[in-house]
């Protein structure tokens, strides 16, 4: 049997992308992504639960992710988790956990007759490592 690390999240960028270069020369951006889910199924409580991702795209495609990306755009993101440790100023040990992407997507919202009427949800816009 085959081993699968694989995540896909659809949300909402929660910071404009931060670039940066590695010291061989390879460009990695971070960002956050807020996805929401539901606490209530009562349509007239506005109650939801928002997970924040860590996002880490390398490459070209952090480049991208740089220039084209806004904090607020809906996304779609493909990647691995990968977990972290070190120690803070402290000494005390700490974890972080990352999306490493393969895929980000743009979110588009193609409209039917009437400017307010949404009727589908679909990722014209992608970009792959």
């Amino acid at each position: 049997m085959r081993d699968i690390n694989k995540v896909i999240l659809m949300g909402r960028l929660g910071v404009d992308p931060i670039l940066r270069t590695t010291q061989n020369g390879t460009s990695v951006a971070n960002f956050s992504l807020a996805t929401e889910n539901p606490l209530s199924k009562d349509k007239d409580k506005q109650e939801s639960d928002t997970t924040w991702h860590r996002i880490v795209v390398w490459g070209k495609p952090a480049e991208w992710c740089q220039q084209q990306l806004q904090k607020g755009m809906p996304l779609l993101i493909e990647g691995r988790i990968r977990s972290n440790k070190y120690e803070d100023d402290q000494g005390k040990t700490r974890y972080t956990t990352e999306i490493h992407t393969d895929q980000v997507h743009f979110i588009h919202a193609r409209r039917k007759n009437s400017e307010s009427d949404i009727s589908a949800v679909e990722a014209e816009e992608s970009l792959a490592n």
